[in-house]
């Protein structure tokens, strides 16, 4: 157990020192929890061949998160928070949202069904080409070869990267990749893939594929007609920063047009892809005014004091697999010990979003 858990289960556990009913009953009426996931999925024993880190939770512990923050807060979705704001001016107190980012088809098959069990609602961001292709996305397929191909070296970026892939090096091989392709601009990255494609000559099979598959526009229409809000992940997952403002406009346009043609409903949130403060900026905030985005999310660490200035600015509570139930109850109740702005509350460089 790390050291957060530990403080956690100190605070929290079954007989912790801390009353949870104290911070519940002094929460702020202006504050808005947003909770960021991206897969439920129960990960095999071994062998898996895609990224772990975007696996949140399995299901029994999403099951667990989700039945505690049904009872002690007002779960809704970014159309109640208009909804609200509109007629009350403000926002209930305990208001909390359940996200997802990219479009996994678990979403649909693992997550849904706890969410309309515990009777709560969700948003679900989505990746828009993957979901027409049916494919990986980028990071997945990256993060395939690097764990399929035989130990050796790459040379990516045009000579500028070389990797070293061994045996016990690989999982921080892996991290160091996606990490600077996150980092690079778009063009960069996308030659970058491409030479990782002619070097490791690996493809991902399509029974393998289903491990990691996205969504389908029949389960994204399903999700929504039961009161799942569906909103917006662009359409190819770039780090927006790293684009030109033609290109930012196009990739939050075309995702929106694409999702409402679908669903027959209004998109009026978009998470950033990534989402550190270095991969969007006052250029994407002004795009997503203007193509008539009413939140925009990052995947910052935090719990916004909402107001019209940190509409398009909103953080997010990250929850990752191994957190116990202790430490996800302390992010949200005690966010200013136990959140951290940069790289979340259990690893340096998140290598989803």
């Amino acid at each position: 157990m790390n050291k957060r858990n530990l403080l956690a289960s100190l605070f929290f556990g079954q007989h912790g020192l801390l009353p949870k009913t104290f911070f519940l009953n002094h929460s702020r009426g202006d504050r808005l929890i947003v909770l960021a996931y991206h897969r439920v999925f129960d990960l095999p024993d071994q062998g898996y061949p895609f990224d772990e880190e975007t696996v949140s939770a399995c299901a029994e512990g999403f099951e667990e998160q989700i039945t505690w923050v049904s009872r002690h807060f007002n779960v809704m979705n970014f159309h109640d928070v208009e909804t609200y704001l509109k007629r009350d001016g403000r926002l209930p107190k305990r208001a909390l949202i359940i996200t997802f980012d990219d479009g996994y088809h678990d979403n649909y098959e693992v997550a849904f069904p706890i969410l309309k069990k515990i009777g709560v609602t969700a948003v679900v961001f989505l990746t828009t080409s993957n979901v027409e292709t049916g494919q990986p996305f980028w990071f997945e397929k990256a993060v395939y070869q690097l764990k399929k191909m035989e130990p050796r070296r790459l040379v990516l970026l045009s000579g500028r990267l070389p990797v070293e892939v061994g045996e016990k090096n690989r999982a921080a091989s892996i991290r160091t990749v996606l990490s600077i392709f996150k980092s690079i601009p778009d063009e960069e990255r996308r030659r970058a893939l491409e030479e990782l494609d002619r070097q490791t000559e690996i493809d991902v099979p399509c029974e393998e594929g289903k491990l990691a598959r996205p969504l389908t526009w029949e389960e994204v229409y399903n999700l929504s007609r039961e009161g799942i809000e569906i909103g917006s992940h662009t359409v190819s997952h770039p780090v927006l920063s790293r684009l030109s403002a033609a290109r930012i406009h196009q990739e939050l346009f075309e995702s929106k047009r694409s999702i409402e043609e679908r669903i027959g409903k209004r998109v009026i949130s978009v998470s950033y892809p990534v989402g550190e403060s270095d991969c969007y900026d006052e250029s994407v905030i002004r795009a997503a005014r203007a193509c008539g985005y009413m939140f925009g999310i990052s995947y910052s660490q935090g719990i916004a004091e909402y107001s019209e200035r940190s509409r398009y600015d909103l953080p997010r509570v990250r929850v990752e697999r191994d957190i116990g139930l202790p430490l996800f109850q302390a992010n949200i109740l005690l966010p200013a010990l136990f959140l951290t702005r940069k790289g979340g509350s259990l690893r340096e460089t998140p290598s989803t979003g």
